[in-house]
């Protein structure tokens, strides 16, 4: 399926997450959504050429998925030193606690 054109790039989605392409269909940014019984876990991965807006709206992508039901617990893995992803995260997610884990921080909570 695909989504919203975000100027050069457009986002996929697909039953494991959302992928930003850029004009020529690569890759730029992905966001693997895994759910079991106790939450769905998110895990980013963002190159350096995706621009903020297209992380921003990735981001804000990923809770239009089936398994991102209000209430339900929310796992999230993003590159350290993405502030935008996590303010954006925090706008789905409610009770957050935010750790740092080397080059990762790890988000946690319940969706909005």
């Amino acid at each position: 399926m695909t989504g919203p054109a975000t100027g050069r790039y457009r986002l996929e989605s697909d039953d494991l997450g959302v992928t930003a392409l850029d004009a020529s269909g690569r890759p730029v940014a992905h966001v693997e959504v895994r759910a079991d019984d106790a939450a769905v876990r998110l895990e980013f991965w963002l190159a350096q050429a995706a621009p903020r807006h297209v992380r921003t709206e990735l981001t804000r992508s990923v809770f239009r998925h089936a398994a991102l039901r209000p209430r339900r617990a929310v796992l999230a893995a993003v590159p350290h030193g993405e502030p935008d992803v996590l303010a954006e995260l925090r706008a789905h997610v409610s009770d957050t606690l935010t750790h740092v884990a080397g080059a990762t921080c790890l988000l946690e909570g319940r969706v909005r």
